[in-house]
């Protein structure tokens, strides 16, 4: 999310040495800035998205990371039309959701993941997402990922 300075990727920002970006602490965009050249130094912590947007909006940052649908979600809002969301490409890191098993249970593990794999992309998983605000686009690559680990 930007306001003035256009950015369309977080490369963009890297190569920008002026370029400040505000960050959710202990969020994953952090580690996708960091991944793509964006400095520590140039990472600006906050602890919470308001406090995040308000150092954006009175230009202490240049932009925020957070998720596509936040960020979608967050300009539709009334008073925040001077925000842009940027959204970019999905990567081959793309971070992927995680279930915890107990060691043992190598059955109970086949089994979830064999529903999992059967429900993730079907019509009623699309239909429910879209209730969130996702599109089948934002899950696509996660998808395409999940399949390729699956077949390796």
């Amino acid at each position: 999310m930007a306001t003035a300075r256009q950015y369309q990727s977080y490369e963009d920002l890297a190569r920008d040495a002026g370029a400040r970006l505000a960050v959710v602490q202990e969020q994953i965009q952090i580690q996708s800035a960091m991944a793509a050249g964006v400095p520590q130094s140039r990472l600006v912590r906050f602890a919470s998205q308001e406090h995040a947007i308000a150092a954006l909006r009175r230009g202490s940052v240049d932009a925020y990371a957070s998720t596509a649908l936040g960020n979608r979600t967050l300009i539709s809002m009334p008073g925040m039309q001077d925000l842009v969301a940027i959204d970019h490409p999905a990567r081959a890191e793309t971070p992927l959701g995680a279930y915890t098993f107990a060691k043992s249970a190598r059955d109970l593990v086949d089994a979830f993941d064999a529903k999992l794999r059967a429900y993730l992309g079907s019509p009623a998983h699309l239909e429910l997402i879209r209730r969130y605000g996702f599109a089948a686009a934002d899950i696509g690559p996660v998808l395409n990922r999940s399949r390729d680990e699956r077949d390796e």
